[in-house]
This record gives structure tokens, C-alpha cells and sequence, in this order.
């Protein structure tokens, strides 16, 4: 059943650490493809859109009944922000629907079943704006010459310990108009919803890359 909502896929062809990053495969399908499909299979959106600076990783929706967007060179920088991207695509085209997911092709072990379910907990809630989280329960510390815990050094046993909460560039939600008027995916009281930390996988580099690959063989 179709939830009046749409899926946005951002996939800009620049890279450092990861040499055309979004076009990696994983048995032989790209990171673009994979999400792509993932996106078609949770059956829940009313229309996919891939944005891109480049012509290689736009031929991916060529193999899908998706709307392919070619992304500004403005907007396509280092330094250009997912809020800066988001606007010029809404601006530009025309979307009847009333809100929007976004998912980013560097997480390929999402399941549909995930993006279904984090859906129906934005729509059910009336939200705004929502992020998915994974949650931990690890020591953490701020990265400087010692290790200086941020909780109670004292707690050893992991299931007495406090639950810290990362944002893990899995899925986004937001109201198209909401968005339009506040130009930003943060919110003060962002709503969050909890997934699978190994799901949840975002591929920074070639050794997040190994690990997916391992995961999906």
C-alpha cells in the first residue's frame, strides 16, 4: 500500500577515502543498485528518485522504472550539506507527496523490512523529522592522549551500564513541508528510531567495505 511518501536516494560521485564509492559492488551489483532496490522492494513508496552528479551512477536507475535527477556541480562539493541538496531537488521538481525518506546507497545490508517498519512508525506518530539510531552500551571517551570514560568507570557489567545512542545515516524521514520551512534535517528534540547496529552498517571507508561484502557473501 502506497503511504503517500517518497523515496530519495543521494549519491554524489565524489569520494576520498573510497575511489567512486557509490559504484562499489557487492556481488556485482553497486552500492546505488543495491539501494535502489531496496527501496522499489519495501513496496511502500510512490516514487524513487536518484540524484547524482554523475552520468555513471545516473545509468544505474536506467535498469528501473525510477526518476533520475542530475544533481548542480554547486551542489555536489565536499563541503555541500544533504539540507543543500534536499531543497535544490524539492525546489526543481515537482512532488505531490507529502513526505520523504531518504537513504543513503553506503548502507546495503538495510533490509526492506526496516524501511517498512521505520515508515509506519513516522506515519503512525505524525512526525516531523525522525532518524534511525543503533544503540550501545560501550564505555565511550573523547578521543585524546588517555582514555577518559564519559560514564561511571565503576559500572564494569555491560548490562548495568547506561545506553548510548549514535546516529547511524540509515534512514531519514521528514515532511516535505516542514522541511521546506525549517531548511534542516536536525531538530532540537529529534524523534529516533532504534535498528539493528550491524544493519546498520555505514561504509566510510575500504575496511567498512570488507565487512559488508562479508555480511551480504
Amino acid at each position: 500500500m502506497k503511504k503517500n511518501i517518497i523515496a530519495f536516494i543521494p549519491a554524489r560521485s565524489g569520494s576520498k577515502r573510497i575511489k567512486n564509492k557509490n559504484l562499489q559492488k557487492i556481488k556485482g551489483k553497486s552500492l546505488v543498485y543495491i539501494t535502489i532496490e531496496q527501496a522499489i522492494n519495501s513496496k511502500i513508496f510512490d516514487q524513487v528518485f536518484l540524484s547524482s552528479d554523475s552520468d555513471k551512477i545516473l545509468k544505474e536507475s536506467k535498469k528501473f522504472t525510477i526518476n533520475s535527477i542530475k544533481r548542480s556541480k554547486k551542489n555536489s562539493m565536499d563541503l555541500s550539506t544533504m539540507e543543500e541538496v534536499l531543497i535544490e531537488f524539492l525546489k526543481s521538481t515537482k512532488i505531490t507527496a507529502e513526505n520523504l525518506i531518504l537513504l543513503q546507497p553506503t548502507s546495503p545490508l538495510r533490509s526492506t523490512k526496516t524501511i517498512k517498519n521505520f515508515a509506519k512508525f513516522c506515519l503512525e506518530k505524525k512526525l516531523k523529522k525522525c532518524l534511525t539510531v543503533s544503540e550501545i552500551k560501550d564505555q565511550i571517551s573523547f578521543k585524546k592522549k588517555y582514555f577518559s570514560s564519559l560514564y561511571d568507570y565503576n559500572i564494569r557489567r555491560t548490562q548495568n551500564r547506561r545506553s548510548f545512542l549514535y546516529e547511524n545515516s540509515l534512514l531519514y524521514f521528514v515532511n516535505i513541508k516542514n522541511f521546506l520551512k525549517t531548511k534542516t534535517l536536525f531538530d532540537k528534540n529529534w524523534p529516533y528510531y532504534i535498528t539493528n547496529k550491524y544493519e546498520s552498517l555505514d561504509i566510510n571507508n575500504l575496511e567498512d567495505l570488507k565487512i559488508a561484502k562479508k555480511f551480504i557473501q
